[in-house]
């Protein structure tokens, strides 16, 4: 994980805190508004992978993702030539859909394998001007 997006995450969490807001606070009213407030969360490929041959870490998600009121997810179908299996990403959809989530697809634009040429900086992004 790059070292900037933790500095940020810790941030937000201090700020939360500093501001006074209290996660309880922040539950009830996501609860009082569910139209207003949505929240997703993005599983990239080895997360569906994992998911899809582990019931532990199906059962894990749910138990984490539940409690914080998150309503979809989006499984990642490919990422740096990794793609996931038709089989696979059905299982997992199955699962979370019948766990009450939306779900969606995703795919990261991320170089690997024989696709692309990633760029020259610090991310792994693709280099779209090649």
């Amino acid at each position: 994980m790059d070292c900037r997006w933790r500095i940020f995450c810790l941030l937000s969490v201090c700020i939360v805190f500093s501001c006074g807001v209290h996660m309880a606070d922040f539950t009830a009213e996501a609860q009082d508004s569910p139209p207003d407030l949505r929240l997703s969360v993005y599983l990239t490929t080895d997360s569906v992978h994992k998911m899809a041959t582990d019931a532990n870490a199906r059962t894990k998600a749910v138990a984490i993702l539940k409690p914080l009121h998150v309503s979809r997810v989006f499984l990642e179908v490919y990422r740096s030539g990794d793609i996931v299996d038709r089989v696979s990403l059905e299982a997992v959809r199955d699962f979370f859909t019948s766990n009450g989530f939306a779900v969606t697809g995703g795919i990261a634009t991320v170089p690997g394998g024989d696709v692309g040429v990633r760029q020259e900086a610090p991310l792994e992004w693709f280099n779209w001007q090649n």
